[in-house]
C-alpha cells in the first residue's frame, strides 16, 4: 500500500513537475525502507557483524559488558565535572541499575570507586609533571572544588596534594 500510495503521487501534476523533487522523495522512501531492514536484521545478527556500531536502544548488556566500554568512558571523560553514574547510565540509553548490575559482574570497586580513583591517578599525574596550582589540577580532573579534591586526596594518600607535590621535588 505504501509504495502504491507513493507511485500515486507522482500522477499529481503540480506536486511532481520538478524531477528533483521525485528524486528527493525516491531517495526518502529508499532510504526509510533500508533503515527499518537493517535495524531489523543488525539486531537478529544477520548483518555479519556481531557488534552494533553506537549505542542505540536495544544494545545487549552481554555485549556492553565484554567490550567494557564502561571504563573506556570514564577514562575519556574523568575531566568533567558533570560525570556520574546518571550520565553513564544516559550515555548507554541503560538504567543505572542495570549499569550498576554490568558493572558488578565485571569489576570488583564500585563505580564510583573508579571514577575517583582515574581522577586521583591523573591529579598524580599532573602534580608530578606540571606546576599548575592545586586549584587547576582539581578543575582538570574534574572534581568540584580544590577543598573536595585536598579532602579527597589526603583521605586516600595520607597527605594533602601540596605535601605530596613537595614530596616528588616539584
Amino acid at each position: 500500500e505504501l509504495i502504491t500510495s507513493v507511485l500515486e503521487l507522482r500522477i499529481s501534476p503540480y506536486f511532481f513537475e520538478n524531477r528533483v523533487i521525485q528524486f528527493l522523495v525516491g531517495l526518502f522512501f529508499f532510504s526509510g525502507v533500508v533503515i527499518a531492514f537493517g535495524r531489523r536484521y543488525w539486531n537478529k545478527g544477520i548483518m555479519g557483524s556481531a557488534e552494533q556500531p553506537s549505542f542505540e536502544k536495544g544494545v545487549s548488556f552481554e555485549l556492553v559488558e565484554k567490550k567494557d566500554v564502561f571504563r573506556s568512558f570514564i577514562d575519556m571523560n574523568f575531566s568533567d565535572k558533570r560525570l556520574s553514574t546518571q550520565m553513564i547510565a544516559e550515555e548507554f540509553k541503560i538504567s543505572r541499575s542495570g549499569l550498576y548490575r554490568s558493572w558488578e559482574k565485571n569489576n570488583d570497586e564500585s563505580i564510583l570507586d573508579y571514577i575517583q580513583k582515574v581522577r586521583l591517578e591523573n591529579a598524580k599525574v599532573l602534580l608530578n609533571e606540571t606546576d599548575l596550582s592545586i586549584a587547576d589540577i582539581a578543575d582538570k580532573t574534574g572534581f568540584s572544588s580544590q577543598s573536595y579534591f585536598t579532602k579527597v586526596f589526603k583521605r586516600e594518600n595520607g597527605m594533602s596534594p601540596s605535601a605530596y607535590k613537595d614530596s616528588q621535588g616539584r
